[in-house]
């Protein structure tokens, strides 16, 4: 339904963006299971079968996943900082960080350049870009 919707309202040569958690990170799963308060009813992450169906719809469909490595701040803000889950968003809070309070997190982000492009591993990430052009007919 979501993928007609958008090729319905897209122009012949419209080209769409979404930006998803990903379903098979156990880590992003537990983090879900605690931020009841903080996300809607219907989320639902994204699947491997959810990019298959994008391609029935669009052309050129590309990914792109974010953080794999990078997810250490789930133990840092939770075990350590103690905020939970519904307390705040922790993608969000990273952004209040400050270069010095992050000199744990930088060389995590050097890692995940090379594991987000690694085929399979790169499902692990938290998030990711999808793009895909409606067909000109």
């Amino acid at each position: 339904m979501f993928f007609s919707e958008m090729r319905r309202v897209l122009k012949p040569g419209g080209r769409f963006y979404s930006f998803d958690p990903i379903a098979y990170n156990p880590a992003i799963n537990i983090y879900r299971r605690m931020a009841t308060q903080v996300r809607t009813e219907d989320e639902a992450p994204l699947k491997r079968a959810d990019v298959a169906l994008a391609r029935e719809y669009f052309d050129d469909v590309s990914t792109r996943t974010f953080w794999i490595a990078t997810l250490a701040l789930f133990a840092k803000y939770y075990l350590l900082d103690r905020v939970h889950p519904n307390a705040d968003r922790y993608w969000k809070r990273i952004f209040t960080e400050t270069p010095a309070s992050l000199w744990w997190w930088q060389p995590l982000l050097g890692i995940d350049t090379v594991l987000t492009r690694v085929p399979g591993l790169r499902w692990w990430a938290w998030n990711v870009v999808m793009s895909g052009t409606r067909p000109v007919e």
